[in-house]
């Protein structure tokens, strides 16, 4: 099933669908394992931004990942928990970035581009020190 679909929305109508209405109509509807499906969400929520996937299909410009708890909020996780897990995803993207490239086969060139454009782009982290 599909979020649109949860949400009540057609296909036209995908801007209006957010991470966080998601996350609320997971506790209101009763969902099984409601809590596990949220922290699977955000973590994937997390990951998209890191990666650089355009995570709403209306939004031009990168989401910060600090504000991902904030717009995210309802997912029940103290900023301490969301700071961890975008650490940690952080961090995973970093240790494993040259061994992808390397299957990928990637020039220097292009992982030059990609890094810090695409993946873990700067804009990201605004707010961080």
């Amino acid at each position: 099933m599909s979020a649109l679909t949860i949400l009540g929305l057609r296909e036209t109508e995908s801007r209006y669908a957010t991470y966080a209405d998601i996350a609320a109509s997971n506790k209101h509807q009763g969902w099984r394992r409601a809590g596990q499906t949220l922290d699977q969400m955000y973590r994937r929520l997390v990951f998209n931004v890191c990666i650089g996937n355009n995570i709403h299909p209306r939004r031009p410009t990168p989401l910060p990942a600090q504000d991902v708890p904030r717009r995210c909020a309802r997912v029940n996780l103290t900023a301490g928990e969301a700071d961890e897990i975008i650490g940690r995803i952080v961090d995973t993207i970093r240790s494993v970035w040259d061994d992808i490239c390397d299957q990928a086969m990637l020039t220097t060139a292009e992982r030059e581009v990609l890094f810090g454009r695409e993946m873990l782009n700067d804009h990201i982290f605004w707010d961080r020190p």
